[in-house]
Protein backbone atom coordinates (compact mmCIF):
# COMPACT_ATOMS: atom_id res chain seq x y z
CA UNK A 1 0.00 0.00 0.00
CA UNK A 2 1.38 3.35 -0.78
CA UNK A 3 2.11 6.11 1.30
CA UNK A 4 -0.84 8.40 1.92
CA UNK A 5 -0.06 11.50 0.08
CA UNK A 6 1.15 15.04 2.10
CA UNK A 7 -2.13 17.76 1.47
CA UNK A 8 -1.37 21.55 1.87
CA UNK A 9 -3.97 20.12 5.06
CA UNK A 10 -1.64 18.55 6.24
CA UNK A 11 0.62 21.73 7.18
CA UNK A 12 0.58 23.40 10.42
CA UNK A 13 -0.07 27.14 10.58
CA UNK A 14 3.38 29.46 11.57
CA UNK A 15 1.78 29.60 15.29
CA UNK A 16 0.78 26.38 15.48
CA UNK A 17 4.25 25.06 14.44
CA UNK A 18 5.87 27.26 16.70
CA UNK A 19 3.79 25.89 19.96
CA UNK A 20 4.45 22.45 19.12
CA UNK A 21 7.96 22.37 17.71
CA UNK A 22 10.01 21.39 20.63
CA UNK A 23 7.50 18.58 20.97
CA UNK A 24 7.61 17.81 17.41
CA UNK A 25 11.53 17.84 17.64
CA UNK A 26 11.82 15.59 20.16
CA UNK A 27 9.16 13.16 18.48
CA UNK A 28 11.19 13.06 15.32
CA UNK A 29 14.42 12.69 16.63
CA UNK A 30 13.22 9.74 18.54
CA UNK A 31 11.50 8.35 15.45
CA UNK A 32 14.45 8.88 13.14
CA UNK A 33 16.91 6.78 15.50
CA UNK A 34 14.77 3.97 15.35
CA UNK A 35 14.86 4.50 11.71
CA UNK A 36 18.43 5.07 11.37
CA UNK A 37 20.95 2.29 10.15
CA UNK A 38 25.18 3.03 10.11
CA UNK A 39 26.95 1.64 7.89
CA UNK A 40 30.51 1.62 8.62
CA UNK A 41 32.27 4.72 10.40
CA UNK A 42 30.55 7.29 7.67
CA UNK A 43 27.89 6.49 5.87
CA UNK A 44 24.27 6.49 8.13
CA UNK A 45 20.93 6.00 6.29
CA UNK A 46 17.41 6.99 7.57
CA UNK A 47 14.61 4.96 5.86
CA UNK A 48 11.63 7.35 5.85
CA UNK A 49 7.93 7.28 6.44
CA UNK A 50 5.12 9.69 5.97
CA UNK A 51 5.75 11.68 9.41
CA UNK A 52 9.78 12.21 8.38
CA UNK A 53 8.90 13.61 5.43
CA UNK A 54 6.10 15.97 6.51
CA UNK A 55 8.42 17.19 9.48
CA UNK A 56 11.31 18.29 6.35
CA UNK A 57 8.79 20.19 4.46
CA UNK A 58 7.34 21.97 8.17
CA UNK A 59 10.61 22.38 8.46
CA UNK A 60 11.72 24.35 5.40
CA UNK A 61 8.41 26.38 5.93
CA UNK A 62 9.44 27.70 9.06
CA UNK A 63 12.96 28.23 7.83
CA UNK A 64 11.84 30.28 4.68
CA UNK A 65 8.68 31.46 6.44
CA UNK A 66 6.32 30.17 3.77
CA UNK A 67 2.87 31.53 3.97
CA UNK A 68 1.66 31.90 0.32
CA UNK A 69 -0.03 28.64 -1.14
CA UNK A 70 1.81 28.38 -4.51
CA UNK A 71 5.27 28.14 -2.07
CA UNK A 72 3.72 25.58 0.64
CA UNK A 73 2.22 23.36 -2.85
CA UNK A 74 5.95 23.59 -4.48
CA UNK A 75 7.34 22.73 -1.16
CA UNK A 76 5.19 19.43 -0.80
CA UNK A 77 6.19 18.50 -4.20
CA UNK A 78 9.17 19.08 -3.85
CA UNK A 79 9.55 16.43 -1.43
CA UNK A 80 7.06 14.02 -2.68
CA UNK A 81 9.11 11.64 -4.12
CA UNK A 82 10.89 10.94 -0.63
CA UNK A 83 7.65 9.53 0.55
CA UNK A 84 7.54 5.63 0.43
CA UNK A 85 6.28 4.53 -3.25
CA UNK A 86 4.23 1.25 -3.51
CA UNK A 87 6.04 -1.76 -2.48
CA UNK A 88 9.34 0.54 -1.76
CA UNK A 89 11.63 1.57 1.09
CA UNK A 90 12.81 5.24 0.46
CA UNK A 91 16.30 6.36 2.43
CA UNK A 92 18.06 9.36 3.14
CA UNK A 93 21.63 8.31 2.92
CA UNK A 94 24.36 10.38 4.40
CA UNK A 95 28.38 11.10 4.28
CA UNK A 96 29.10 11.90 7.61
CA UNK A 97 32.13 13.37 8.46
CA UNK A 98 32.66 16.04 10.94
CA UNK A 99 36.49 16.87 10.07
CA UNK A 100 36.10 19.35 6.87
CA UNK A 101 39.53 17.90 5.41
CA UNK A 102 38.88 14.82 5.97
CA UNK A 103 35.28 14.67 4.53
CA UNK A 104 36.85 16.66 1.31
CA UNK A 105 39.13 14.17 0.97
CA UNK A 106 36.64 11.35 1.27
CA UNK A 107 34.06 12.51 -0.82
CA UNK A 108 36.01 13.39 -3.76
CA UNK A 109 37.12 9.15 -3.54
CA UNK A 110 34.06 8.38 -2.75
CA UNK A 111 32.56 9.29 -6.65
CA UNK A 112 29.81 6.62 -7.39
CA UNK A 113 29.05 5.36 -3.78
CA UNK A 114 25.08 5.22 -3.79
CA UNK A 115 25.22 3.12 -6.97
CA UNK A 116 27.05 0.65 -4.68
CA UNK A 117 24.32 0.42 -1.90
CA UNK A 118 22.42 -3.21 -2.00
CA UNK A 119 19.62 -4.65 -0.14
CA UNK A 120 20.17 -8.20 0.50
CA UNK A 121 17.10 -10.32 1.96
CA UNK A 122 18.90 -13.94 1.99
CA UNK A 123 20.14 -14.90 -1.50
CA UNK A 124 18.21 -11.79 -3.22
CA UNK A 125 20.43 -8.47 -3.67
CA UNK A 126 18.32 -5.53 -4.28
CA UNK A 127 20.01 -2.43 -5.55
CA UNK A 128 19.34 0.86 -3.95
CA UNK A 129 17.46 3.22 -7.34
CA UNK A 130 18.17 7.28 -7.07
CA UNK A 131 14.79 9.17 -6.29
CA UNK A 132 16.30 12.08 -6.94
CA UNK A 133 19.21 12.25 -9.19
CA UNK A 134 22.11 14.90 -9.57
CA UNK A 135 21.31 17.09 -12.23
CA UNK A 136 23.91 17.03 -14.63
CA UNK A 137 24.77 20.61 -14.57
CA UNK A 138 26.17 20.41 -10.64
CA UNK A 139 27.60 16.77 -11.08
CA UNK A 140 31.11 16.66 -10.18
CA UNK A 141 32.38 12.99 -11.71
CA UNK A 142 34.46 10.90 -9.07
CA UNK A 143 33.02 13.18 -6.23
CA UNK A 144 30.59 12.02 -4.27
CA UNK A 145 27.61 14.69 -2.21
CA UNK A 146 27.22 14.39 1.64
CA UNK A 147 23.64 13.59 0.92
CA UNK A 148 21.66 10.91 -1.31
CA UNK A 149 17.81 10.03 -1.91
CA UNK A 150 17.40 6.41 -2.63
CA UNK A 151 15.30 3.64 -2.58
CA UNK A 152 14.40 0.01 -2.82
CA UNK A 153 12.08 -1.57 -4.76
CA UNK A 154 10.78 -4.74 -2.85
CA UNK A 155 7.86 -7.24 -4.59
CA UNK A 156 5.22 -8.54 -2.29
CA UNK A 157 7.45 -11.56 -1.38
CA UNK A 158 10.44 -9.68 -1.16
CA UNK A 159 8.89 -7.65 1.47
CA UNK A 160 7.02 -10.14 3.16
CA UNK A 161 10.35 -11.63 3.42
CA UNK A 162 11.91 -7.88 4.51
CA UNK A 163 9.31 -8.14 7.45
CA UNK A 164 9.54 -11.17 8.78
CA UNK A 165 11.17 -12.70 11.66
CA UNK A 166 13.04 -15.34 9.43
CA UNK A 167 16.30 -15.19 7.14
CA UNK A 168 19.07 -12.41 7.64
CA UNK A 169 18.93 -8.92 6.23
CA UNK A 170 21.61 -6.85 5.00
CA UNK A 171 22.38 -3.50 4.00
CA UNK A 172 26.00 -3.20 2.01
CA UNK A 173 28.11 -0.75 0.53
CA UNK A 174 30.49 -2.34 -2.30
CA UNK A 175 32.50 1.17 -3.10
CA UNK A 176 36.14 0.42 -3.78
CA UNK A 177 37.25 2.82 -1.11
CA UNK A 178 33.82 1.91 1.48
CA UNK A 179 32.89 -1.64 1.77
CA UNK A 180 30.73 -1.86 4.65
CA UNK A 181 27.73 -3.28 5.90
CA UNK A 182 25.02 -3.38 8.20
CA UNK A 183 22.86 -6.46 9.59
CA UNK A 184 19.46 -5.92 10.05
CA UNK A 185 17.23 -7.53 12.70
CA UNK A 186 13.97 -8.25 12.07
CA UNK A 187 12.34 -5.53 14.38
CA UNK A 188 14.57 -3.06 12.70
CA UNK A 189 13.18 -4.52 9.25
CA UNK A 190 9.74 -4.29 10.32
CA UNK A 191 9.77 -0.39 11.76
CA UNK A 192 12.08 0.47 8.78
CA UNK A 193 8.94 -0.74 6.68
CA UNK A 194 6.71 1.25 8.48
CA UNK A 195 4.44 3.70 6.98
Amino acid sequence: MAVRPIKLEDLLSAAQSEESRRQRVAEIIEIKNRRRVEIGPWVSCVFENRATVLYQIQEMVRIERLSEKSALEHEIETFADLLPGEDELSLTMFIEISDDSLRHAALTTLGGIEKTLTLELGAERIPAFDKRPIDPRWERPGTATAVYYLGFRLSPPMRNLFTGPAGEAWLKLSHPRYRHAAALSSEQRRELAAR
